[in-house]
């Protein structure tokens, strides 16, 4: 009855903190409703919606067996894991194998980590799950031929040459910016595409191709993708494509789609489903499809109808070129433009450098910077920790529900109980381990529980803010909120329209009316 498979984003981890119920997943002692509702956690109530406005209020009975946790975690695209993100991510990664620890008679999580990009495992590895590693497939050996590893194909023409995946072209503007030069290199394009469709005979001729195979050839290069690593290229390149592009085109027209990380998931897979059925539609012969994106498509947009590719400029680093890079020429050849900024160091440098950076390409690669140990970070997530180790664990332990601000308080008068909060804690930080911060760490938590729960034992707050974790948000201090996320507790901002701009914004408001 407990799920095979579970499957979820890293933001949804934190999770853990708000709900009592996250520990029946992990091995938790269970209960059964008497009316056949299901499950429950051990002596907690049934609360299954029953009819409008009304739940469940029969008692429940211990359910006998032992229930055991998964015990296989897969984690794809782990170079993601960086930063201040990783930071908050590993504190989470290592709660739910210590939880998973005591719950499940001593097992712990084994982890299969996936990434194109990695460099610096050891210590990502590390910092996320306090593991020892090993990458597959490794580098082949010296002294043996690299055209003969196992775990790699290497395809090659009917002249046994190496097969071109994608053609990368480096340029740099003179006088104009890269922006402008990226909307003409489109014009350019979509003017050679279209003299090729009202030629098709004599192109057909001087390729060797028949009429028919011309045609699919051309459908390969029907969409195109431009990658920017502002927003505000994004919509500029959308606005200015008529003025630059399309009003210069007879018989031909361009489609243009955005895509950033405003955009929703939904609205990201029409996008995708428009792509791949593109040049199938006749409608869509005289046409040509364009993409003007972010890096919101540089992980799980795997299309092989994009072929052409722009950059406004060189990556951030490396791993994500790669990325990138990676969105076009997946099945067949693709033709990439790398325009440079002019008046950037950076990009002048690797514009002088084009060639040789591609030759040592994987070997550039930087390391991923993450830091468990990181003051700010523990900050961040003690709270959230807290929350978790009292839902998730001590309740189970003690097989009686924990959630309310009174059953807190009651329970945490005595030391004893105090203390093992704090021990699983130090459990749930690896403090255990020899590294440079653990013992910091470890001194601050007993610290931190004790002002928490003193916090708790003094709340007066709104009784509609029975469940503690809710009356800790009350508190004025930063860090005593809980995450709903990976992004970190950020500031609380409260903005106000100035009455000056309110005639104005009514107005407004009114202009389709």
């Amino acid at each position: 009855f407990i799920p095979s498979i579970l499957i979820s984003t890293v933001d949804k981890l934190a999770s853990i903190a708000l709900n009592r119920r996250f520990k029946n997943l992990f091995g938790g002692k269970l209960s059964l409703c008497e009316k056949g509702h299901g499950f429950s956690s051990r002596n907690d109530k049934c609360d299954t919606l029953i009819r409008p406005k009304s739940n469940c209020d029969a008692e429940t009975t211990a359910f006998g067996k032992n229930v055991e946790g998964p015990t296989l975690m897969i984690q794809d695209e782990m170079h993601l894991l960086r930063e201040g993100f990783g930071t908050i991510d590993s504190h989470f990664e290592s709660l739910m194998n210590t939880l998973l620890k005591k719950l499940s008679s001593g097992k712990e999580f084994k982890y299969i980590a996936m990434t194109a990009t990695v460099s610096g495992a050891r210590d990502q590895i590390d910092h996320l799950y306090g593991k020892e590693y090993l990458i597959f497939p490794g580098n082949v050996p010296r002294g043996f031929d690299e055209n003969e590893d196992l775990f790699y194909e290497y395809p090659t023409d009917v002249e046994g040459n190496p097969q071109i995946q994608r053609i990368l072209i480096g340029l740099k503007p003179n006088l104009r910016d890269n922006q402008y030069a990226s909307l003409l290199t489109i014009h350019h394009l979509t003017t050679f595409l279209q003299k090729i469709k009202l030629d098709k005979a004599e192109y057909a001729k001087a390729n060797g191709l028949s009429l028919p195979q011309l045609e699919e050839e051309l459908k390969k290069y029907q969409c195109l993708l431009t990658y920017h690593g502002k927003k505000a290229d994004v919509f500029g390149m959308k606005y200015f494509l008529h003025t630059v592009v399309t009003s210069k085109l007879t018989d031909f027209d361009i489609s243009g789609k955005t895509l950033t990380g405003d955009n929703t998931l939904t609205e990201i897979k029409e996008a995708i489903t428009t792509i791949q059925d593109y040049s199938e539609e006749p409608q869509n012969y005289n046409t040509l499809h364009a993409t003007f994106a972010t890096s919101v498509v540089s992980h799980g947009v795997d299309l092989d109808k994009w072929n052409l590719m722009i950059f406004q400029g060189i990556t951030r680093n490396t791993s994500e070129y790669i990325q990138a890079l990676s969105r076009v020429g997946r099945r067949y050849t693709g033709l990439i433009f790398l325009w440079f900024y002019p008046n950037r160091v950076r990009d002048l440098s690797y514009y002088k450098n084009f060639n040789l950076y591609h030759k040592i390409l994987p070997l550039k690669v930087e390391k991923t910077p993450i830091s468990r140990w990181t003051k700010l970070g523990f900050k961040q997530t003690i709270t959230s920790i807290f929350c978790a180790s009292i839902l998730n664990y001590i309740s189970d332990v003690e097989e009686i529900p924990l959630y309310t601000v009174k059953a807190v308080n009651q329970f945490f008068d005595f030391s004893d109980n105090r203390k093992k909060l704090v021990d699983f804690i130090k459990d749930a930080y690896y403090t255990n381990l020899n590294r440079v911060g653990a013992s910091w760490v470890r001194d601050q938590i007993g610290d931190e529980v004790e002002e928490r729960l003193n916090y708790l034992k003094t709340y007066s707050g709104s009784i509609h803010k029975n469940f503690f974790p809710n009356a800790l948000r009350d508190s004025m201090e930063k860090y005593y909120k809980t995450q709903y996320g990976m992004r970190g507790i950020q500031e609380q901002i409260t903005l106000k329209l100035n009455e000056r701009y309110s005639t104005f914004i009514s107005k407004y408001k009114k202009r389709d009316q």
